[in-house]
């Protein structure tokens, strides 16, 4: 079993629960931005055509995803 030593001066992280992981709340506030803002930039910007905004939508839900992965790494 490895321990993890932190060092005193550090600040504590910022740290809740959300479906019994740890998450931090500025990571998860920033992910949840870009996700958002890719959804809907890509909702409203889609053809209006029917199901054409939703497969936008979906698509910037990727876009977001892959977004917040490159930015806020996995612990």
């Amino acid at each position: 079993m490895a321990f993890e030593m932190k060092h005193v001066d550090q600040p504590p992280e910022e740290n809740i629960e959300v479906w019994e992981e740890l998450v931090n709340i500025k990571e998860l506030v920033r992910t949840l931005l870009i996700c958002s803002i890719t959804i809907l930039g890509c909702y409203f910007f889609a053809p209006k055509e029917p199901h054409k905004p939703l497969f936008f939508g979906l698509i910037g839900a990727l876009i977001g995803f892959v977004l917040s992965q490159l930015i806020e790494k996995v612990k």
